[in-house]
């Protein structure tokens, strides 16, 4: 950058014909203007500009030199202006990581929906079984279901951008083949569909009367994707614990039906991970979309 500040220093002298009207357009002083120019004939070996206590006189290497290095100053100047705003303005590559669950349920509709609007931000949607190291493969921002009380390390930070309920849910042919139970004691004479790779699969927590119980199920359909039990519950197999999210367009097709709503959660919730420090524009612009979509999916 210091041949760069030289040259640009000896391109407004030989333009504006002054040390002096040099300086104050670059706002430094006089005589940094001359050391850079002086600098930049020494490390050439030319003289670029004729001095004497009346006048200067640009040399005639130096307008040879000076009209080589126009178009490319010029070049370089739109360069660092386009790279400085190109954060502030919603273009570009947005990269997300999302987690199974959420990201094929919530986040593959919102980041679909907000790659219409956004025609110039280039979205990037990746979705696996484990979070990556989002700051060391280039991702923006990683969207997974955390606890609550997670923290993450100093690099990044955790927004959280809904807190997740957990919901009873069945088919209206299981309640009507099997009966709807009228209490959550009656859950042990039911046929429950167990999410193995969640905390406590074969207890599940309620609240009742301000206190806290514990019912352990047991049925003959086991899986690790929520997908799937899903799809178990809808099929009338039986009785399925599952996250508001994914459930309320079931809800409102009467695909399935909330038999109890007052599960305890394990402080879940949907949340976004992101550098520490600035976002570009995108990012910010994303989340703050992010967490608007998830708000209007989760209010059951």
């Amino acid at each position: 950058m210091r041949d760069v500040h030289e040259i640009v220093a000896f391109t407004r002298v030989a333009e504006l014909g002054s040390f002096t009207s040099a300086a104050a357009e670059m706002k430094i002083s006089t005589s940094a203007v001359s050391r850079y120019v002086s600098n930049l004939e020494q490390r050439l070996g030319v003289k670029l500009i004729a001095r004497s206590t009346r006048r200067l006189m640009v040399t005639e290497v130096g307008r040879e030199f000076l009209g080589k290095i126009r178009d490319p100053l010029h070049a370089l100047e739109q360069a660092t202006t386009f790279a400085a705003n190109f954060d502030a303005s919603m273009t570009g590559t947005l990269r997300i990581h999302s987690s199974l669950g959420v990201g094929q349920r919530l986040v593959s509709k919102a980041a679909r929906t907000f790659a219409k609007r956004h025609p110039g931000v280039t979205v990037k949607l990746e979705i696996g079984t484990e979070l990556p190291n989002l700051i060391g493969e280039g991702y923006d921002a990683g969207i997974t279901v955390r606890n609550s009380t997670d923290v993450t390390d100093k690099s990044t930070r955790l927004i959280t951008l809904a807190p997740i309920k957990y919901l009873v849910c069945a088919s209206q042919d299981y309640v009507r083949s099997r009966g709807r139970p009228e209490s959550i004691d009656d859950l042990h004479q039911h046929n429950c569909l167990i999410h193995h790779s969640v905390r406590g699969p074969y207890d599940w927590r309620f609240k009742e009367g301000g206190k806290e119980r514990v019912v352990k199920i047991k049925g003959n359909f086991e899986t690790n994707d929520s997908i799937i039990l899903q799809d178990a519950a809808r099929d009338g197999i039986g009785i399925a614990r599952l996250p508001d999210y994914a459930i309320s367009e079931d809800l409102a097709t009467g695909a399935l039906v909330v038999l109890f709503d007052s599960l305890i959660s394990w402080g879940d919730v949907i949340a976004a991970i992101v550098s520490a420090g600035k976002q570009p524009t995108r990012v910010d612009e994303f989340i703050d979309f992010l967490m608007g979509y998830v708000s209007t999916h989760t209010e059951l």
